[in-house]
């Protein structure tokens, strides 16, 4: 009777294991991980490049670290206008053509609990290649500023 119990157990643990495994069809794709330079300092930030990352970016992230950030890559060059869908924390933009700085964006309020219909469209200043999305306050230590050149890095194991 005990073995048989032992059995048991054994069998309802295996049944536990195999069904807590996730499905690959429930795994979120690995994050293409990037460094950005700027004015000799070095940001980590994660690339998104699809529909489906660009309309999620940080929104319903509790903060971000800082010298972490999102990096939003377009395929061509154009206005971009940002909003703050979601957003629990206040951030900087960097407006970015062609590898330089074409204006930045400061302490941008989450506006939280705001209807979407509410929300404050921020523009970029001119046409842009990419936008990144850091920590308020940052672009101010990086000392961001237009002009200045900015060099993306993968990281190794990104293609």
């Amino acid at each position: 009777m005990v073995v048989l119990s032992v059995c048991a157990v054994v069998a309802v643990v295996a049944v536990v294991a195999v069904l807590s495994v996730p499905r690959i069809e429930n795994v979120a794709p690995a994050v293409a991980r990037f460094e950005v330079a700027i004015n000799n300092q070095t940001i980590i930030v994660e690339l998104v490049s699809t529909p489906e990352q660009m309309a999620r970016g940080l929104g319903g992230r509790d903060r971000i670290g800082i010298n972490e950030g999102m990096l939003f890559s377009f395929a061509a060059s154009g206005i971009y206008p940002f909003w703050m869908k979601d957003m629990r924390f206040p951030i900087d933009i960097v407006w970015i053509r062609d590898g330089r700085i074409v204006g930045v964006t400061e302490r941008i309020d989450p506006q939280i609990g705001a209807p979407d219909v509410e929300l404050r469209s921020y523009p970029p200043p001119e046409p842009v290649t990419q936008v990144l999305e850091l920590a308020a306050g940052r672009v101010r230590l990086l000392h961001a500023a237009p002009g200045m050149p900015v060099a993306v890095r993968s990281l190794l194991g990104n293609r």
